[in-house]
């Protein structure tokens, strides 16, 4: 139950780097959807979202974890997740494509 409230949160207080990093990711676009990449390096911690869900704009996909500190990945676009391309626990580099939403 904590960790819903915290990501609630964190959705509601708007995380600078994770909402620039959104509204960049949606200026992004490509004809096969919508790729939302990571906006640091670190591991992913947990995944909120899985291929074939329905997500709204600004919905939580995942939470990267790097040095002690959760960042919140989200949704740049509503639209269906076509693909997830990270688990948990999985390394990630600024810039990986984490997901591919289509609209």
């Amino acid at each position: 139950m904590a960790f819903e409230e915290e990501v609630a949160h964190w959705v509601q207080s708007e995380p600078v780097s994770a909402i620039a990093f959104a509204k960049q990711a949606s200026e992004e676009a490509i004809p096969a959807g919508y790729q939302v990449g990571a906006p640091m390096h670190g591991s992913v911690w947990k995944v909120l979202a899985q291929a074939g869900d329905r997500v709204e704009a600004r919905q939580v996909l995942l939470i990267i974890e790097a040095m002690k500190m959760e960042v919140v990945v989200l949704a740049p676009v509503s639209g269906m997740v076509h693909s997830m391309r990270c688990k948990a626990g999985q390394a990630v580099s600024a810039g990986d494509i984490l997901a591919v939403i289509r609209g």
